[in-house]
């Protein structure tokens, strides 16, 4: 399965690098960097990103899942006709569209939020509404599911977003993680460091509050 994620000068780097580690250590995915044209894309820290595909070569009909990321460029990158006429072409063939955090600007610039339950930063709610009123905001949660479209909230609930899209395609026991009961913990960590968390933490206690 191919998930494509658009990137743009100054997007935020955590909306691409959350659910592409993601999507990585799921394994089975191939995963590809869009950006307005191949090279490297200016992340909003400065952070250079290579984008190994521009739109311009990268077939829209060859997409399974859209991942759109956000940050502080999106706005300029509205203005791009052929990044947004990408998406849409993308998101017409796309089993899945998806964005973080303001990264739904575009998917709205695309035409995409019409009649959709959406949600992006809850600092960018009120200029969500305004500009896109076809669209049902929601805030609250982390992210969104309406049908094939899935919206995400701040950065870090991108890779929420991702982890249940795993999760979509692979049943719960894939994204499954941990020691499963408090039993198993305290097994493993007696077996690593020799003593019971109790004890460890008991012990280090004293520690922290004289440091």
């Amino acid at each position: 399965m191919r998930v494509a994620f658009v990137i743009y000068e100054d997007f935020q780097v955590l909306d691409l690098t959350g659910p592409h580690e993601v999507f990585g250590h799921a394994g089975g995915y191939d995963l590809r960097v869009v950006g307005p044209a191949a090279g490297p894309v200016r992340s909003s820290g400065g952070l250079p990103v290579h984008a190994a595909h521009g739109v311009a070569d990268l077939p829209p009909d060859d997409v399974d899942t859209l991942v759109v990321a956000g940050g502080r460029g999106v706005d300029a990158a509205r203005a791009d006709a052929a990044l947004v006429g990408w998406i849409e072409d993308a998101a017409r063939h796309a089993r899945r569209v998806t964005s973080v955090c303001s990264g739904a600007f575009l998917l709205g610039a695309a035409g995409l939020l019409h009649g959709r339950r959406v949600t992006t930063h809850w600092a960018r709610e009120e200029q969500l509404r305004r500009e896109h009123p076809e669209a049902a905001v929601d805030c609250d949660p982390i992210f969104v599911r309406d049908g094939r479209l899935w919206t995400s909230a701040g950065a870090t609930a991108g890779s929420d977003l991702a982890l249940a899209l795993v999760e979509d395609d692979r049943g719960r026991n894939a994204a499954h993680a941990g020691f499963g009961t408090g039993e198993t913990l305290r097994r493993v960590f007696h077996r690593r460091l020799g003593v019971p968390p109790a004890d460890y933490r008991n012990r280090f206690r004293g520690t922290r509050e004289h440091a």
